[in-house]
């Protein structure tokens, strides 16, 4: 199963242990996920936004919206491995605190340019027991989500700093 590349979240839906489907991201969330040739992964996903948050200083968001957003939010990276029926990702870096060190395996399904991940245990999201699906979809060079409100640069000129990094 060839999985490197760059991904964009299509669905993400958790079902409950009571059969309940759920979309924690509404309908339209956004995600992309890297698998690199070298064995890394970073998986990103958020809701759309609900409110423009118009802060330049990210380290002095107030509390209140600084929590709104990550609670809509989910990042980890870290070295993966492909084992039979599924991904293993050893979790170096994550936005919630209690995953770090763990290893989040996956089921996995690679069908043309579709990639579909599910838990393979439950966990609790909002107070319930849940499994998740998560389908993605192979980008392609400079593809773009719907939403985004600019063209990216093909090249950004090698004199360019980017502000915050």
């Amino acid at each position: 199963m060839n999985v490197r590349g760059a991904w964009r979240l299509e669905a993400f839906r958790e079902t409950t242990s009571s059969g309940e489907v759920r979309e924690p991201f509404g309908k339209h969330p956004r995600g992309l996920l890297l698998y690199t040739h070298d064995g890394f992964m970073s998986a990103q996903l958020m809701a759309p936004p609900t409110a423009h948050i118009d802060a330049h200083d990210i380290f002095g968001l107030p509390d209140a919206e600084a929590a709104a957003a990550a609670r809509g939010y989910v990042a980890y990276s870290g070295p993966y491995r492909l084992v039979p029926g599924g991904i293993e990702h050893d979790l170096d870096v994550a936005l919630f605190p209690g995953w770090l060190g763990t290893r989040q395996v996956r089921g996995a399904i690679l069908e043309g340019r579709s990639l579909r991940l599910s838990t393979m245990t439950p966990y609790i999201s909002r107070g319930a027991e849940v499994t998740a699906q998560l389908d993605w979809l192979r980008a392609t060079s400079h593809s773009r989500s719907t939403t985004d409100v600019c063209e990216p640069p093909h090249e950004f000129p090698r004199d360019v700093v980017i502000a915050g990094l």
